[in-house]
């Protein structure tokens, strides 16, 4: 039930948000200035066979844009119309299955490439929400969707396909669902820790900076979270393990004491993580989820309650 619920309400939501007349903006878009020429994206209509909230939010997936003039450039200085549409269609992709997600997004691609300005926008657009570290729409399996789409598509000059063949040889690194990346980590001994020896139930590497604030935060974070992780941590279940990958090591034993004893504190002595991209770090901090055959359950989240509330999920 929880579930359908979960369609309804985004459906709903998006229906209102597009067709009302007092469309909210989004939050950064408050002040541009709608031509008077440009109107807000229609919806297409839901024929009345579908009856399920899923089949619903298939049907929006697959049409979302079919009222839309990817011809009209006008649109690209109008985010309040087309970003803010853009960002209620994620919505409604990402609670689709992956097959018709990747539809979706092949299918609005291949409608930008009407003209070059039009498909970089919305190139930008999707890196932007999907792929920016700090966007709170993240999305890494859709934008792999996003990237192979592109890749395929005839109708991209092989130029404009460098960048996501980067992006995409970027994102498949440590996918979720793939074993990750095996590494050689020295901890605060001076001894060699090698990730795939390390035996528990579940690992996180916790990718930090000792002069980071952020990463303060999280490590107050993960110590306050006395009613899931701090337990799993004293019964063995899960083992935290510290990665400093950069080279400040006065730094890092400064702040060593920050970290509790019981987390393994290690750091990249040979610093393979960065210069052979070993794991595409691009902001600190990081937090990989592993169970115990190094399999990523969850990858790159910089909030802990995705760790809680997939440990919750287990019944812990």
């Amino acid at each position: 039930m929880k579930k359908i619920l979960h369609f309804s309400v985004i459906i709903l939501a998006v229906i209102s948000f597009t067709r009302c007349k007092g469309r909210r903006p989004a939050a950064d878009l408050s002040d541009q200035t709608v031509p008077t020429e440009l109107r807000p994206l229609e919806l297409p209509r839901l024929p009345a066979l579908l009856a399920s909230p899923q089949e619903q939010a298939e049907y929006l997936a697959l049409h979302y844009w079919d009222n839309f003039d990817f011809a009209d450039t006008l649109y690209i200085d109008s985010p309040e119309i087309t970003e803010q549409a853009f960002s209620d269609y994620l919505a409604i992709v990402g609670v689709n299955p992956p097959e018709v997600a990747g539809r979706s997004i092949a299918n609005l691609i291949d409608r930008t490439t009407v003209n070059t300005a039009m498909y970089r926008y919305f190139s930008e657009l999707f890196e932007n929400y999907l792929d920016d570290p700090n966007s709170p729409l993240r999305n890494e399996e859709l934008y792999i969707l996003v990237l192979e789409n592109i890749i395929a598509l005839e109708k991209v000059d092989q130029v404009d396909k460098l960048r996501p063949r980067a992006k995409l040889e970027s994102a498949l690194k440590n996918r979720v669902g793939t074993r990750a990346a095996d590494i050689v980590l020295t901890d605060e001994n001076g001894s060699k820790v090698r990730l795939y020896d390390i035996a528990a139930d579940h690992i996180l590497l916790y990718f930090n900076n000792p002069d980071c604030i952020h990463c303060e935060r999280m490590t107050a974070n993960i110590k306050g979270s006395l009613d899931m992780l701090v337990p799993l941590v004293n019964q063995g279940v899960l083992k935290i393990v510290t990665i400093y990958p950069d080279e400040d090591l006065d730094a890092w034993r400064k702040h060593l004491d920050d970290i509790p004893s019981n987390w393994l504190r290690t750091y990249d002595g040979a610093l393979s993580i960065r210069s052979e991209y070993i794991y595409d770090i691009r902001a600190i901090p990081s937090l990989y989820l592993l169970d115990r055959d190094k399999t990523v359950l969850l990858k790159d989240v910089d909030n802990i309650w995705l760790i809680e509330d997939y440990f919750a999920r287990l019944g812990y």
